[in-house]
Parts: structure tokens; sequence; C-alpha cells
């Protein structure tokens, strides 16, 4: 079966569609097939999920995927950047041998080598039409090329929205996509100096468009153009895109996919207003930020709005020697409340240039406390502090902070620096840190070059398949999408050739590292043979008896990965992450005393391996050590800032023997700040109900059946509030709808013996 190409982006609409037209441009011209994979955002309440009114049935039909046919697809893609200089009959070769390539790349235009620029920004231009959209659509697009036709206006990109208002995403900072009002004023008062152009704007904050057009009363909105009411979201959102692809030029952040596509089929110039805007403007923009900040704080739309501006203005002010006025900003900011994640990141770094690692101490803990859903602003704080630890030569504090670091988010800059620098000081204790083979990350070919400093930057994606189950996760999406775990198995293969009959102790090495990749995306069948034979012929060599341990648990063969890990034990005992990999082997055995033994090794006393704390506290439990178990359980929600998953298996455990109540304003931060936390919505609904709160409870309890609506146990607690607070009828009404199991039978008799009692 031939290959094709593949489209997957699970971002907006403009990171979508631009790689969609270049696989279909490129598809055209070497007659490859285009298959689309459409996910929809934020579990279904994204416009995305508008996609059919947007696009024809046809295209629809020729084009998209769902999800099994897409990770079946997915399995053997590899990045279209790995083929882009083959010549056009090399790259049809390998579609005709069933390779799929992955358009994952959502800012550029995709040229092949013999292509020319030239040519192919004239084939973007027309590349929108091999795109069949509904009639709807398709009508306003005339309807635009008319009203654009005379006058071409200066387009505006506003990037607010969904950067300032949905938690988890305006958790990071968005600097290349966020730009201040301030700014977006400056640039056009300089652009209508220069050109009198007039500004259209365009953006999905209707407050940032308000404050601009007052400010600049010559700007235009969309709306005063075309009525553009009778659409739905999505379709709106395509119809800005569209018209912006009509402009004269357009202005935007550095990062927006948005207005990339617009310049792609539209053949305008899209500039980088940060780049574009003179410095004199920028400055008086940030002074009049600063400004509006202290003195109209109740002008900015939200508090992601606020931070957004703040991640902005605090390395300007630091880089301008201003560094108090912006850790005040920050500190303020925090004691009012804002909630916002990065900013915490924000006061760090000033921390860090500062050298003051007792405030990186106190912020990790502050952080933490806040309950923020980022966890990479833990890592990147306990890492900078780890940095300032080498630098002193104290590598033992270093490595207990960038262990922490690495457990919850590996991918961070300082994160990856601090360890790759602390790898270079040869003075690294493992025993309680991870086990890692710190010459494959040092092989020629392997690394992500060289710091100032000169020391080799690890490659963290190696990092993390060596060790991705101590971690807090196992990033396996991360580490696989758009082809990238093939992409590192062909660079291992390369390095193995390069060093083949030159250091056969590091071509073993990358063998057997190699399996932990193929038994991802490979053969399993042949990791397995291959990780086995490695360790039986080298019964010295740890690293390559760990990789097989990890290998047979991947496989489900418990009993012998039991057996090789109890080997792993025996010959590194030192080593506490091997302790924890035995204990959670024995837990799904069922050995619990073993298991419960070997936690205690990985754990003593303090989660300093979080992956495994939760199964430790439970096993305590089932000791009836309950005091043990709650003080490890809370000592890993301190270690990772109280995350969801495990805030609510702590308070749930406890559940089973009291009420703890306690934890209540904790629970309702999360749902307050988190989304559609289904499991503590009901959690919130249990402890309400044990206090006697029956309406509050049953707040809780329908949020939590609206999250969910096919979770059974959530539908039957809400039938018993309703039936205890006497809404029989809404009682009843809730039993006829849900499927209960035979195992719930009890509690739904127990609810319809409430409805009858009453």
């Amino acid at each position: 079966m031939s290959g094709c190409f593949l489209v997957s982006r699970n971002d907006g609409l403009g990171a979508r569609l631009l790689p969609i037209i270049s696989a279909l441009r490129l598809g055209r011209e070497l007659g490859i097939d285009t298959k689309i994979h459409w996910p929809v955002l934020f579990e279904g309440t994204h416009n995305t999920g508008e996609y059919a009114s947007l696009f024809s049935e046809e295209f629809i039909r020729d084009h998209f995927l769902s999800d099994a046919e897409h990770k079946a697809l997915n399995a053997r893609a590899a990045p279209i950047e790995t083929v882009l200089k083959l010549a056009p009959e090399a790259l049809q070769a390998e579609i005709a041998r069933g390779k799929n390539f992955a358009f994952s790349i959502p800012m550029n235009k995709t040229q092949l080598i013999s292509e020319s620029e030239e040519d192919v920004s004239e084939q973007y231009g027309q590349a929108i039409s091999l795109i069949s959209f509904s009639e709807t659509v398709h009508t306003y697009m005339t309807e635009i090329d008319r009203v654009f036709a005379a006058a071409p206006p200066v387009a505006y990109h506003v990037r607010h929205g969904d950067l300032t208002r949905h938690y988890r995403t305006r958790g990071k900072i968005w600097a290349s996509k966020y730009i201040p009002n301030e700014i977006y004023l400056e640039h056009m008062r300089q652009s209508q100096n220069d050109t009198g152009a007039s500004a259209l704007i365009f953006g999905d904050c209707p407050e940032a468009l308000d404050w601009l057009k007052n400010h600049h009363p010559a700007a235009k909105l969309i709306g005063d153009l075309i009525a553009l009411d009778q659409v739905n979201s999505l379709q709106r959102d395509f119809l800005e895109l569209y018209a912006m692809s009509r402009a004269a030029k357009i202005v935007a952040p550095k990062m927006s996919g948005f207005s990339q596509m617009a310049g792609a089929i539209g053949e305008i110039e899209v500039l980088d207003i940060m780049e574009d805007l003179s410095p004199a403007r920028l400055n008086a923009a940030f002074a009049n930020l600063t400004e509006r900040l202290e003195n109209n704080r109740a002008s900015f739309s939200n508090d992601g709005d606020a931070a957004q501006c703040l991640g902005h203005l605090v390395p300007h002010l630091s880089k301008s020697g201003h560094g108090k006025k912006a850790q005040q900003l920050l500190s303020g900011e925090i004691e009012r409340g804002n909630t916002v994640p990065f900013l915490y990141l924000l006061w760090a770094n000033l921390a860090f240039e500062a050298g003051d690692r007792a405030q990186l101490g106190a912020l990790s803990t502050k952080s933490r406390d806040a309950m923020l859903f980022e966890r990479s602003v833990f890592a990147e704080t306990d890492a900078m502090n780890a940095l300032l630890e080498i630098n002193s030569d104290n590598t033992k504090a270093a490595t207990e902070l960038l262990r922490r670091a690495a457990c919850l988010a590996p991918f961070g800059k300082k994160t990856r620096d601090g360890i790759s620098q602390l790898f270079a000081s040869q003075d690294v204790d493992l025993k309680r840190f991870y086990p890692i083979d710190v010459n494959i990350f040092q092989a020629k070919g392997l690394t992500k070059g060289i710091t100032p400093s000169g020391h080799l930057v690890f490659d963290m994606r190696m990092f993390c398949w060596e060790v991705r189950y101590f971690l807090l996760g196992t990033m396996l999406r991360t580490l696989t999408t758009g082809g990238l775990a093939r992409l590192m198995q062909d660079a291992i293969s390369r390095t193995i050739l390069r060093y083949t009959g030159r250091d056969d102790a590091l071509v073993l090495s990358l063998e057997s590292f190699r399996t932990l990749i193929e038994m991802e995306v490979g053969d399993q069948d042949l990791a397995l043979k291959t990780s086995r034979a490695l360790a039986t012929q080298n019964p010295d060599n740890r690293m390559a008896l760990q990789r097989y341990v990890l290998n047979l648990r991947k496989s489900g063969d418990l009993k012998t990965s039991a057996k090789a890990a109890e080997r792993l034990v025996e010959m590194a005992p030192e080593i506490a992450c091997y302790h924890g990999l035995l204990a959670d082997i024995y837990y799904e055995l069922r050995n619990f005393d073993a298991s419960l033994d070997h936690y205690a090794r990985a754990n003593p006393g303090r989660a300093d391996y979080p992956v495994f704390a939760m199964r430790h506290a439970n096993l305590l439990r089932r000791e009836k050590r309950f005091d043990e178990a709650e003080a490890l359980s809370l000592d890993c929600l301190n270690e990772t800032g109280w995350l969801d998953p495990y805030t609510v298996e702590h308070v749930r455990s406890i559940l089973t023997y009291r009420a703890p109540v306690e934890y209540l304003p904790r629970l309702e931060k999360l749902a307050r700040e988190g989304g559609s936390l289904r499991r503590v919505h009901n959690l919130i609904a249990r402890l309400k109900y044990r206090q006697g709160h029956l309406e509050e409870a049953l707040t809780y309890a329908q949020q939590a059946v609206e999250f969910t609506p096919k979770n059974v146990d959530f539908c039957l607690f809400e039938a018993r509030m309703l039936a205890e607070l006497g809404r029989a009828d809404d009682a009843q009404a809730r039993l006829d709808a849900t499927e209960i199991l035979p195992r719930q039978e009890k509690i739904a008799a127990e609810v319809v013996a409430i409805i009858e009692a009453r």
C-alpha cells in the first residue's frame, strides 16, 4: 500500500491550515494523497469541533481521518523535513514503498530543494483553492474579495484570547504570540505616519479590540466593513484569516500561525511587530504599560492579560537596570491573587540573575503551595538553584534539586543545562539521581551542541527514553509525535556505525538503548530478543540489564521482569530507582509485603521519587499505618505542587477511614481554576455531603456528571443527592438515564429506597 502525506495539529486554526495547504500543494505537484487528522481542543468545547461547517462534505470524506486511522498511519510516519533534500522522484519512491510523511510544523512553508522560492510562493497563493469549503464560507470569501479590492488596509492580528483566559494555556509565557496593547498602539501610530494606510484590527479578545479602537479611532474592525454575524465561530475565524490575506501587509506577533497562513495564501508580507517597531516607540510603549499596570489595573481584561504583559515588561525592566521595579510589579500582582503560574518563574529568573539561592528556595516552596498547574515552573526554579549550587561546587545539593526538576518537567532549558553541567563536573552521585549511561549522551552525533562554558548539552529526549518510568510522566506522545522516535533511532544507528570497531562498550550501550525506542514504535519481539541477548551476553553490564527489565515490564511479562529486576537490585542495591521499579512490579504481581519493603528503600520516609509514592502510601494504609501513609502522600503533594491526580488520590484514600474536610479549600481551588476536573468536583461533592451541605454537594455532583455523563458512579451519586433533597422525580430521571452495571445495583437500590421513603 502506498504512503501519504499526514497532517495533524492539536492547535488553533492557522497552525492547522498552513501544514494542510503545504501537504496539499506538494501532493498536487507529486501526485501524493494527503490525509488530515483534526483533533478537537479542550475536550470538545473548542470551536475546532465545528469543522463540518467550514469544509465541504466531499473534502472531509476524501481527506479526514479518525483517531484510530491516524494512529495507525502515524506509527510509521517520518517528519517531512527528513526528505526535503531528496529529488521529487526519490520522495515519490519512498511513498510508493508505503512510507508516510508528517507535516507538523505550523509556521513555515514546505519546499523541496529542487523548487525555487518564487514558484513555491506563487503556488501557496493558489493553494487555498485546493481546499473545498462549505457553500456559506465560499460565498463570504467572494464578498471579501470584492470589498478589499479597492484599498487594502494594513492588517493587525491581536492574539490574546485563549492565551489569557484558559487556565492551562495562560500558564505559559507566550511572548512570541501575545503582544501588549500599548505596542500595537505605537505601531499603528508609526504606520499611519509612515504610509497613511488605515489599520484593520483582527483578534480573539473583544476587550483588547475595544481598547485599541478607543485609543486609535482611525482603526477599523472587520465588522465595520463586512457583516459576519450570520456565521459560527470557526467560520468567522477562517473568514477573518482570509480577509487578512487580502490586506496590503500584515503586522503580527512572531509566532502567529494565523498570520503566517494569511500571508502565505495572500502572497503578502508579514511583519514581526516587535522587530518592526522603532526602539524609541518600543520604550514608550513599555513606559505606558508600566503606568497602566500601576494605576489602571482594572483596564486589563483578566489576570492572564496582565500576566502576559508582565511577560514582556519584566525582562525589559531587568535589562534596563530596573530589576527592583520588575520585582515590585510581580510581587504586587501575586499578592493581589493572580495565580498565573509563570509569574513565579519571572520572579525566579530575577533571583537567578541576582545569584540569590535563598530566594529561589523560597519561591520553589511558595509556587508549589500555590498549586500551579504548570509544573515546569517548579522544575525550572529548582534547576536555576541547582546551577548556582554547581557554580559553588556543591554538587550534592545540585543533584537533589535536579532530581526534583527532571521528575516534573525534564525538557526545560535550565533543567537541561543543569543536568549537562552536573555530569560535566565528574562528581555525580547516581544513587539518589536517575540511573543513566553518561557515555551515550556524550557520543558524537547525539549531543545537542556545546554551551558557552564548554559543556556538552544533553539531548533530553534521550534522557527521557532512558529514565521515563522513574519520572512523573512517561512523555510518550512528546517522544514519538511527528516521527521523532524514528529520527532518534536513525541517529543512534548512524552513531553505532561510526563507533563500530572503535569503541565496543559504547556500541553495546547504544544497541541496548535503541531497544527502548524499538519497544514503543517498532517490533516489540525484536526489541525484547535484542535486549535479552545483550543483557545475557554481558552479565556485568548494569545498563543493559536495566533496559531489558524496562522492556519486559512494557511487554507485560511481570514474572520474568521481577526476576530480572531482582538481579538489578542485587547488582546495585544503592540505586533507589531500582528498588522503586522492583516494588512496582511486585505491586502489580500483588506481592505486597515485598513491594512495601522496596518502596521503603526507594522513598525512606519522604517522597524523593513521587512516581512511587502513592502506591507506597496505599500499602501503608493496607497495613493500617495511616499516619505514615498520610505523611508520605502529603510529602508527594508538596513535591509535585498539588497536581490534581495526586491530590484526588490523597484525599480519596483518606476518605475511606475519615472525612478529610481540611482539604476542601485546595480541592475548591482546583475546581475553580482547573476547568473540567471531573474527579475533583465529585470528591468535593462527597466531602460536602459528609458535612451535611446537600445543596452544595448537589452542585458539584452535577458538574462532575456534566463533565463525564457516562460515569455511572457520578450519576448515582447525583441521584442520591436529588433523592435526599426530596427531588424524587429528578432522582428517578437520573436513574432511568443511567446504564447501571451489576456491581452498582446495590447503590442504585439504596437510591430507590430513599425515593420511595420520601
